[in-house]
């Protein structure tokens, strides 16, 4: 997560935690493996929008261009 704006919370746990909160949130990731100890995640890229009651509240896909998803997520806050 280093690489992203230090405002994203991304997901941490035991492998067995990652895979049980994956299946709920029906998302596909995978380790590839780089070589040379290095390694990355496949995975699916969606935002997921939640309310203060913890509910999905809208899933927005994350290969939308800024505008569009900015005029999404300004639409779910009002």
């Amino acid at each position: 997560m280093k690489a992203f704006d230090p405002r994203l919370i991304g997901l941490s746990g035991s492998a067995a935690q990652i895979a049980a909160a994956a299946k709920d949130f029906h998302v596909f990731y995978r380790v590839r493996q780089l070589g040379n100890e290095e390694y990355a995640i496949d995975h699916s890229s969606y935002i997921y929008v939640i309310d203060p009651d913890g509910r999905v509240v809208e899933l927005v896909t994350g290969n939308l261009p800024g505008h569009p998803m900015a005029v999404a997520l300004k639409r779910l806050i009002q």
